[in-house]
């Protein structure tokens, strides 16, 4: 009976202690597995945040150089191009014709003409007499509408006889006349041009004499010349005659302001629109 009790008494102490060894065993191996999935886990995670911010770098590093790029090459050509183009804005915007009239309103023209001199000769009495103007250049432009602006360079010649009380002499005058002119229509079909302007020319006056009853010299006197200012009335009517031609008829009137010489001038001129 004894050997028996030791024999159970050991073979419960063996239980006992095999039991407490698989206690003590089993969260030592358990530990290290649940550690290792954790790891797992968290190295994971990081790969993934490595991965993600990579891809973020390289979409930043590609979009960044054309954003760069880009904006000054559109700034650099929107300033080449206004400057490239503002002399020609400048020049349209000058030159472009008001609004309802033809593309092109500039005229070229050439006009000779008669006009009835009168010359307050200062040691004589006054002497009128017919003279022609064989030479005056014209530009002309419209401003606005049925307003428009006409310049002349022009040449006049006169021989004024003489007589015992006024001098005889041979004038020359180069002048330039510049005038506004509107248009107004007085019929349907009928619209002539009214302008004032103003004359500046320089008068010479050569052989000046006086001579008697009978037509033997009387007295001489020294040349002169002048430099002149007056004021221009003028009316124009205009017909085309082609497609850029035009003729025109007009009479002047100039009125001295300084100097010794008027005259009323009767002219054909001939324009032509470029």
């Amino acid at each position: 009976m004894l050997q028996t009790n030791v024999l159970r008494t050991n073979v419960l102490q063996t239980n006992v202690l095999l039991t407490n060894a698989l206690q003590t065993s089993a969260p030592q191996t358990s530990t290290p597995q649940k550690i290792s999935v954790q790891q797992t886990r968290m190295r994971q995670t990081k790969m993934r945040q490595t991965n993600e911010q990579k891809t973020e770098a390289r979409k930043t590093n590609v979009r960044q150089p054309k954003e760069l790029f880009r904006v000054p090459r559109l700034r650099l050509s929107k300033g080449v191009l206004l400057t490239a183009l503002s002399p020609f804005i400048l020049i349209n915007s000058i030159h472009a014709a008001p609004l309802g009239l033809p593309k092109s309103t500039a005229k070229i023209g050439y006009a000779v003409g008669a006009a009835y001199v009168s010359v307050d000769d200062p040691q004589t009495s006054k002497t009128d007499e017919w003279a022609s103007q064989p030479l005056s250049l014209i530009y002309t432009d419209w401003m606005v509408t049925d307003i428009r602006y006409w310049a002349s360079l022009y040449y006049l010649k006169a021989n004024l006889d003489a007589t015992n009380k006024s001098a005889g002499q041979d004038a020359e005058r180069f002048g330039v006349r510049f005038s506004l002119e509107k248009s107004i229509r007085l019929t349907q079909a009928w619209a002539p041009w009214f302008g004032i302007g103003i004359d500046v020319s320089k008068a010479e006056y050569s052989v000046r004499h006086t001579i008697d009853e009978e037509g033997f010299l009387l007295e001489t006197f020294p040349d002169r010349s002048e430099t002149t200012a007056a004021v221009v009335f003028s009316a124009l009517s205009e017909w085309s005659l082609a497609r850029d031609w035009s003729v025109g008829l007009k009479l002047e009137q100039s009125v001295p302001v300084t100097g010794d010489i008027s005259e009323f001038l009767t002219s054909v001129a001939v324009l032509y629109r470029y």
